[in-house]
């Protein structure tokens, strides 16, 4: 192949790709959100789950494996093939068009958003430290072998990041880095909606609608920042929704809740380990909110292989 191809735009062949690689890694999370009971207005993000446990799978897979398409494609089919039964025999995906249907308002302001957005996702890279290391370039990715934690080799571009690590299956697998923007991007738009379809359940449909508005149209840095391969707005957004779920679990003092948090909490320190100062106070705040409604000591003490469990799935999917 030609050096030029990694600067492909949107065209027919990646956005195929992507789609086939999304069914695989929704069928992973809807697995996984089936076996914790995760509550419904997380459907959006139920994918990045599955995206989750992939790079986890990779993380190990990369001490003996180099990114080579053979490899990832064949990870792939084996996840396809373990998950997709039960995915296609449950009809999980129709969950997701349901809860489409029944908000489509972040999808209709997405397509007005359509010209912009399929520009920014076409372009090559261009800010700072995309090609130092969030992106791969292409040398690096047919000649790196395995994991490297030599200092002398750049320790700091060698630590395994969530996020950074999917942009690099990604590139192996459509030799383009409009894959790895499209991933970003859908990373922010999911969890946007996921907090979207949360207000339209807890508040009401009003509320969900003009927080989707002014979080998709009128925020200026929405679209700029969601499709370059800076990691910060997804785990800004990812962030977000972690506080969602926060908010929710001292309101309903569900089991699942710990549960899903962990792994939204995985997620996001994975995007970005330095958020963790902003998540550490949150959580800070919120235990002293769950001490003082006077039940923190009964729920834990009835829930405690939760809390162990939730600390596990935070480890597993940062």
């Amino acid at each position: 192949m030609q050096l030029s191809d990694f600067f492909a735009p949107i065209n027919l062949t990646n956005i195929t790709i992507f789609f086939l690689v999304f069914i695989i890694f929704d069928a992973i999370g809807s697995f996984i959100a089936k076996i914790i009971n995760a509550p419904s207005y997380l459907r959006p993000v139920y994918w990045s789950w599955g995206l989750g446990i992939f790079v986890f799978l990779w993380f190990i897979l990369h001490f003996f494996l180099p990114f080579w398409p053979v490899f990832v494609w064949a990870s792939l089919i084996i996840c396809g093939l373990v998950f997709l039964p039960s995915y296609i025999k449950d009809r999980s995906y129709q969950s997701l068009i349901n809860e489409i249907i029944r908000f489509p308002y972040p999808v209709i302001f997405l397509l007005i958003l359509a010209k912009p957005l399929f520009f920014l996702l076409s372009s090559p890279p261009f800010y700072t430290d995309e090609l130092a290391y969030h992106f791969y370039s292409p040398s690096q990715l047919f000649s790196e072998m395995r994991w490297s934690f030599i200092a002398g080799q750049g320790l700091y571009n060698m630590v395994p990041k969530f996020l950074n690590t999917s942009y690099w299956l990604m590139f192996s697998l459509s030799k383009t880095y409009v894959t790895a923007r499209i991933l970003h991007f859908l990373l922010v738009f999911s969890a946007i909606y996921a907090i979207s379809v949360f207000v339209k359940k807890k508040i009401n449909a009003h509320a969900a609608i003009l927080y989707s508005f002014f979080a998709l149209i009128s925020s200026s840095y929405f679209l700029y920042h969601s499709t370059l391969g800076y990691v910060d707005a997804g785990a800004a957004a990812f962030a977000n929704l972690f506080l969602i779920i926060v908010v929710d679990f001292l309101r309903e003092k569900k089991k699942n809740l710990m549960l899903a948090g962990g792994i939204i909490f995985g997620l996001t320190i994975g995007m970005k380990y330095t958020i963790l100062a902003f998540l550490g106070s949150m959580l800070l705040v919120s235990l002293i909110l769950f001490i003082i409604s006077g039940k923190a000591k009964k729920f834990m003490t009835d829930n405690f292989r939760y809390s162990v469990f939730a600390f596990i799935l935070a480890i597993v999917f940062g």
